[in-house]
């Protein structure tokens, strides 16, 4: 469902075919839980999407390429596991979602205590 101004029920514009790009994570020291809807081209693969989104500079100056050439972040399509850097250069369809995931560290505590 979409509003007057074409914009869904999460805020986001949909006019047509498109490609929705979640991003959620801790990234370059700041957190990020933000939703783009870029639309869809014809010959549409990850790579193109990136480099279409980091000249609108979406998230900032040349997000995707640090993400990607950092390799803490893992890339999702529709839900499936992207193997990088081969899945980026394979064909995109109207509808599909790309999201990308921090890595998540933990631990604090020295275990030597047996977890106490």
């Amino acid at each position: 469902m979409t509003d007057r101004g074409g914009n869904d029920e999460t805020g986001i514009r949909r006019n047509g075919m498109a490609i929705r790009i979640r991003v959620t994570g801790v990234f370059v020291g700041e957190p990020t839980n933000t939703t783009y809807e870029t639309p869809f081209r014809e010959g549409d693969t990850p790579k193109k999407v990136f480099a279409r989104l980091d000249k609108e500079k979406a998230l900032g100056r040349k997000f995707f390429k640090r993400v990607l050439k950092d390799g803490q972040a893992t890339f999702l399509l529709n839900g499936d596991r992207l193997e990088i850097p081969e899945a980026l250069s394979e064909p995109l369809s109207d509808g599909d979602e790309i999201s990308v995931l921090s890595a998540i560290a933990g631990g604090c505590c020295d275990r030597s205590d047996g977890g106490r």
